[in-house]
């Protein structure tokens, strides 16, 4: 039987909260992993509507299953919208890293870059994708998460096209407009490094040779 009530607390450090059913008790314990991945926004917030079934959690306490927003068929299409835009841009966003990830074997290949310095490359790239995998199961499980930061710094040492794949592939960072703007950032730093480097900074370069 699926009821009817609104989110009343919630801790987003923790990733669970209560929700106050509409026919009245006591409020029921929720965790993140028991809602629907198909909201506006990364997060629920205080003062959702939600529909939920009810269950035991593992030490015999009621808590919400199953759990979805209610949501007004206007609120339904925007939310529609931005999720397509979203796919659209990571898919975007993808193809433009893949088109890199050519340039710089390219660039290996003119001897432009030497192979040291792409070997590095490629290793923060395979860092940064298990970061971000490492990063969606914390989300998931409501365990601690790998700062933004550290995401941040990776993608501006070169590790965007991973981060950017990532990103599409796991279905992570796609929703939050300042982690997306600090991205870019990183992604417009690093490409106009590379290409200073290839073309006027042999001498930076020395050492991976």
């Amino acid at each position: 039987m699926r009821y009817q009530g609104k989110l009343v607390e919630w801790s987003a450090e923790k990733s669970f909260g209560f929700v106050l059913p509409n026919a009245g008790g006591r409020k029921i314990f929720v965790h993140i992993n028991e809602f629907a991945n198909r909201w506006g926004r990364t997060r629920p917030q205080v003062g959702d509507l939600l529909t939920f079934e009810v269950g035991l959690d593992a030490q015999k306490r009621s808590c919400a299953l199953n759990v979805a927003p209610v949501i007004a068929p206007q609120q339904k299409k925007l939310a529609q919208v931005r999720s397509d835009t979203r796919e659209f841009a990571s898919v975007w966003n993808t193809r433009l890293a893949w088109l890199w990830i050519l340039v710089m074997l390219t660039l290996l290949a003119l001897s432009k870059l030497p192979w040291k310095f792409v070997a590095v490359w490629g290793a923060i790239n395979l860092i940064t994708y298990m970061l971000y995998a490492i990063d969606k199961s914390a989300a998931t499980r409501g365990a601690w998460r790998t700062p933004e930061s550290q995401l941040h710094l990776l993608a501006l040492l070169g590790g965007w096209p991973a981060a950017a794949i990532a990103q599409q592939q796991l279905r992570h960072k796609t929703r939050k407009p300042e982690f997306r703007a600090v991205f870019w950032f990183t992604v417009i730093a690093n490409v106009g490094a590379t290409l200073w480097l290839a073309a006027r900074g042999a001498e930076y370069l020395q050492m991976f040779r």
